[in-house]
């Protein structure tokens, strides 16, 4: 596992900048808890800013969803649903992933990674189902 830790650093620091921003301490308290309410990562919103201001993107920031309230059994199910879909995307993404490996990388461990990811979301969903069925 060191290595695959070692290739994403090299990769991470090939391909970004990091840039550091100075701000008033107000205003980074606020952006902060801004970006907390809206869960939504900081960095995401600095970068949508930068593309914007570069003319290179336009478009609105992807939220994360909120979770929906459980405090009654038709409610948690709701919640479990929801966790199921989103389960489910974060699945398909991966297969999707999975698939775009080369077949010159498919005994590798990157390939084996994606598959034990794969099925351990599968896991994941067929727990959440049992949970409330």
């Amino acid at each position: 596992m060191g290595t695959t830790i070692q290739a994403k650093q090299k990769w991470t620091l090939e391909n970004y900048d990091q840039i550091k921003l100075s701000v008033p301490k107000e205003l980074a308290k606020n952006f902060k808890k801004e970006c907390i309410e809206s869960n939504t990562p900081m960095a995401q919103v600095l970068k949508q800013a930068m593309l914007e201001y570069c003319g290179l993107k336009k478009s609105k920031i992807n939220r994360a969803p909120k979770m929906p309230q459980v405090n009654t059994r038709q409610k948690r199910r709701k919640a479990i649903a929801f966790a199921l879909e989103i389960v489910d995307d974060v699945k398909n993404s991966e297969i999707a992933y999975l698939e775009a490996i080369p077949a010159n990388l498919r005994n590798s461990s990157r390939y084996e990674d994606a598959e034990a990811c794969v099925a351990e979301l599968e896991e994941a969903a067929q727990a959440l189902e049992r949970a409330y069925t």
